[in-house]
């Protein structure tokens, strides 16, 4: 329980410092809160901790996302109904991204690029069947399904919840792209498949010691990672482990030549720690 706590602070600090500035709040709420084209009004999500959170209350105004929105900047955005989007999507600064429930925003021609020193928060509405969905995947060039393009470190990923499928060929799944280290990941809930042929399930990208794992935290979910080449979770090809921590959840780790969690094929181990959870690896 402390270290499930602990590692929740973690990423809660994470949180914290990717929010951004609350706006003013006029006081209205439900029908008579003002909605300007393109937003939406009062915004329900489950925070990390899961407690439910509303976004009117904190001042904040959320962008609906529809099939044109693939440039997202400093905000909050909600996935309502079905949305497909046909190119690479691009998050600068700190993106905050609501899926509403039996909502998909499907990415499969491009996924979403999370560039150096930015970052992409996911929330869900609720932790049942009917949660929001992510479909991301990138097979052209060396982007993750989530996270960085070639080259590109540092990334942060912070999931909450949702329905997340995430599908690379030589970066992460979810996490750096080709010749880039992992970045930082957190998951905190949520239904989680993270896919790569050369990178990390979840992790880094392909390939070499530049595709290093990174700082994998994974506190609750369920969360199964897959590679043939990198890790599960951890290194990409050629790759190390980094640092992962599991202090909860269902974790199902596999890869045809690297480890389940640890280092891509040729790679280290890095630094593993597991205090709790069910894990296959």
């Amino acid at each position: 329980m402390i270290r499930r706590l602990f590692s929740l602070l973690l990423c809660g600090a994470l949180l914290l410092s990717l929010s951004p500035p609350a706006a003013a709040w006029d006081g209205l709420s439900g029908a008579d809160a003002p909605v300007r084209a393109g937003t939406a009004g009062d915004v329900m999500y489950l925070d990390e901790y899961g407690q439910e959170k509303h976004t009117q209350e904190q001042g904040i105004q959320v962008t609906e996302v529809t099939a044109d929105t693939t440039a997202w900047t400093d905000g909050w955005y909600v996935v309502n109904g079905e949305v497909p989007i046909t190119s690479r999507i691009t998050v600068t600064g700190k993106v905050h991204l609501i899926l509403a429930d039996n909502c998909t925003l499907n990415a499969e021609n491009g996924g979403i690029n999370v560039a150096d020193g930015d970052s992409l928060t996911i929330y869900a509405q609720s932790s049942g069947g009917s949660a929001g969905a992510l479909v991301a995947e990138s097979l052209n060039d060396g982007s993750a399904g989530i996270g960085g393009g070639a080259y590109s470190d540092g990334v942060t990923i912070i999931i909450n919840g949702g329905e997340i499928t995430a599908t690379s060929s030589n970066g992460a799944g979810i996490g750096g792209g080709s010749y880039s280290v992992g970045g930082t990941v957190c998951i905190n809930g949520g239904e989680i498949t993270a896919t790569s042929s050369n990178g990390a399930g979840i992790g880094g990208g392909h390939y070499s010691s530049r595709s290093d794992g990174g700082t994998i935290i994974i506190t609750d979910g369920k969360v199964t990672a897959t590679s043939f080449v990198g890790a599960g979770i951890g290194g990409g090809r050629g790759g190390a482990g980094g640092n992962i921590t599991i202090n909860g959840g269902t974790v199902t780790a596999n890869s045809e030549s690297g480890a389940g969690i640890g280092g891509g094929a040729g790679g280290a181990g890095g630094k593993i720690t597991i205090n709790s959870g069910t894990v296959e690896a």
